[in-house]
């Protein structure tokens, strides 16, 4: 197992904020630390009083391989369950290929946006920016 780091989390409580950052390829063991990773940032946002459905998730895929299908059931299921945790997640990908890739991981969900590289600042834009107002 290489010693190089294969994800970053950063938490930005003032922002309601998770930023995620992938690497390379996966296997198990990464896939583990990384969920149990994510439980404890989720945790530093609660107890700054943000409750679960109020996160915002930036998660760029950009630096990552194109993961194998075992890693595509695992992030499924921590979309499945972090991921409906968020108020927006916003992907930001290297390629096409990338993007159908995390589609897939997350097909269900509404909240998520899907943003190549060259978007970045759109991704955080939308992100961070004012919720839509729905015409009643």
């Amino acid at each position: 197992m290489s010693l190089e780091p294969r994800y970053r989390l950063e938490t930005v409580p003032a922002q309601s904020l998770i930023r995620m950052t992938f690497f390379g390829f996966w296997d198990d063991a990464t896939a583990t630390a990384f969920s149990d990773d994510l439980d404890v940032a989720i945790e530093r946002l609660k107890r700054g009083g943000i409750k679960p459905g109020d996160y915002l998730y930036l998660c760029d895929f950009s630096g990552s391989a194109i993961q194998s299908s075992v890693m595509v059931e695992r992030f499924q299921r921590l979309a499945a369950g972090a991921g409906t945790q968020a108020r927006r997640v916003a992907t930001i990908v290297a390629s096409i290929l990338q993007k159908m890739q995390t589609q897939r991981m997350a097909a269900s969900y509404d909240h998520y946006r899907f943003f190549l590289v060259s978007e970045a600042a759109e991704a955080e834009a939308w992100l961070l920016g004012p919720e839509p107002t729905r015409l009643e």
